[in-house]
């Protein structure tokens, strides 16, 4: 039993670095839910750098714990979100925070996210204070992070070891085997596939995909919306010079697309019939419930939502700074779950107009004969109750003779 673990209360610390997007923070959000409606009496904290977590809400007996947010520009590089904060002084505080939250929490199991040593290290000093307490670790990842030479040569910069048996005691992959291997390519210890679970991928949805359908509008969403304004560009230059292109429009900007590329695009929408635009939504599935078509840039998120619903798909992926989406779409599309079209290709009207006429008529993804894993949740679940039932149970007693 950790020496953390003073009562029968098991405490559940998540980290999500959160320096772009919604990908990182939206999939803690998720397993915390699931988790505390489990595991009722379960602490549960989040600690995130998401600088539009509060537009969630606390969650049912979590506790967000929040660091300063930070920016990530295209070229793969950071700054402070406030622009007259000093960027190392930022680090150095969300680091402090991370090593205050765990000293007070003192969690009994701690899930990070994606980064195995947290946001350029943040999190290195509170994992080794967390294992030399027996707190129990776990690196969660999504299902692919980029091409296996960028994130060898990625994961070489941030000296993250090729043992992560001395960090972590498991690793949780959300998505499937035989679907993509996030760690194929890495130099890694031969005993690290030992700590390896597949998941399944996480199902975000309360309700069954097998509600009515509904063909309602086609939806556009690229995620975050940090780099998304090429693709809402493509949609309306399609849906204003290509004839037949009049189904109904509901576009999700994302909460980060700058201020003045959110002005013009909403400028412009405003000139198409039919065309309803949003900043942010924190419960987009009712727009995706009632999509006929859903074009978006194949991240986690939108991927999982789209295929959930059993919905037809265009993706328009994006290839930096990491391959992520272009790899998740392109696997996809091999297995028959969607159609692709890279950005060049759908800054042309006519090429992208094409595309989308064949995605509206292409067959639904449960018509693929491979069939997505979506127990991602009630996997994570049972894992969290077995690491509960084993650290709760009573040690046993060795006699010498």
């Amino acid at each position: 039993m950790s020496p953390f673990m003073t009562d029968q209360t098991f405490r559940i610390l998540l980290y999500s670095h959160d320096t772009h997007g919604l990908g990182h923070f939206r999939r803690a959000q998720s397993i915390a839910r699931a988790i505390a409606a489990r595991f009722p009496d379960a602490q549960i904290r989040i600690l995130t750098g998401s600088p539009v977590s509060d537009a969630y809400g606390e969650l049912l007996n979590a506790r967000l714990v929040r660091l300063p947010p930070v920016a990530k520009m295209r070229d793969g590089t950071y700054r402070a979100s406030v622009s007259d904060q000093d960027f190392g002084a930022v680090r150095l505080e969300r680091e402090h925070i991370i090593r205050a939250a765990v000293a007070e929490f003192e969690p009994d199991l701690c899930i990070v996210d994606k980064e195995p040593l947290g946001f350029l290290g943040e999190m290195a000093f509170a994992l080794r204070t967390m294992r030399n307490a027996g707190t129990h670790c776990v690196l969660g990842l999504r299902e692919i992070l980029d091409e296996p030479g960028a994130l060898k040569d990625e994961w070489a910069k941030k000296a993250i070891p090729s043992d992560l048996g001395s960090l972590y005691d498991q690793i949780w992959i959300y998505g499937a085997a035989d679907f993509h291997d996030p760690l194929s390519g890495l130099d890694l210890a031969p005993s690290t596939a030992e700590l390896v679970t597949y998941t399944g991928f996480l199902d975000r949805f309360d309700q069954p995909a097998t509600t009515p359908r509904s063909e309602k509008h086609v939806l556009v969403t690229a995620g975050g919306g940090g780099d998304g304004d090429a693709l809402m560009e493509a949609v309306l230059q399609t849906w204003t010079r290509e004839p037949g292109m009049d189904l109904p429009l509901v576009m999700l900007l994302g909460p980060f697309l700058a201020p003045e590329r959110r002005a013009e695009i909403t400028a412009r929408a405003g000139l198409v019939p039919n065309c309803r635009v949003l900043d942010f939504h924190i419960a987009p599935e009712t727009f995706i419930r009632d999509a006929k078509l859903i074009i978006g840039m194949c991240g986690y998120n939108t991927f999982c939502e789209a295929m959930i619903c059993d919905k037809r798909a265009l993706f328009v992926p994006r290839s930096q700074p990491r391959r992520e989406q272009t790899i998740r779409a392109e696997r996809a599309a091999e297995l028959g779950l969607c159609d692709m079209i890279d950005i060049e290709d759908a800054s042309d009207p006519v090429l992208f107009a094409a595309a989308i006429r064949r995605a509206m008529v292409r067959d639904y993804p449960a018509a693929s004969p491979y069939r997505l894993d979506f127990d991602g949740l009630t996997t994570v679940c049972d894992l969290v109750d077995d690491i509960i039932a084993t650290r709760r149970a009573p040690a046993k007693l060795v006699t010498t003779v």
